[in-house]
């Protein structure tokens, strides 16, 4: 999959509402030299700012890529060149532990998000713990009128 700047937060629109929530997040980084091309990191790919893929990347880009975390490398996809691959990481590091079953593990290492429970509260009513506001308030004006 090439680059695609469109798609780098993904929303939907909650029914009933004129509300949309963010479902998912491409993560996507832009790092420019003056004088040199922008080039673009998302899904481990790296671009150049007309989507062309970057067969060798100039040194300052790993120069930038080296100020960001780890963490922040891991997220767009990206490998340092010094970093070992993750074919040889597998294989120098100890073997990890079997996971617990599904049914025990946290909600934090699932692999699906979880449906979002009601957080919303009535300003009509008070009624809290609400997962759909625009739906109540039909109901709550059809018990009041």
């Amino acid at each position: 999959m090439g680059l695609d700047l469109k798609q780098v937060h993904e929303t939907e629109q909650i029914k009933g509402t004129s509300e949309f929530r963010l479902v998912r997040v491409r993560p996507t980084a832009s790092l420019a030299r003056e004088g040199e091309p922008g080039i673009f990191i998302q899904s481990g790919g790296i671009y150049y700012e007309d989507g062309k893929p970057v067969e060798n990347p100039p040194a300052w880009f790993w120069e930038d890529c080296r100020k960001m975390t780890p963490e922040r490398r891991q997220q767009l996809g990206v490998r340092l060149p010094e970093e070992p691959s993750i074919s040889e990481a597998t294989a120098t590091s100890p073997a990890r532990p079997a996971s617990p079953p599904a049914s025990r593990r946290s909600a934090t290492t699932r692999s699906r998000p979880q449906k979002r429970t009601g957080d919303k509260v009535c300003p009509d009513c008070g009624k809290a713990g609400l997962k759909n506001l625009g739906s109540h308030k039909q109901h709550c004006k059809k018990e009041a009128g």
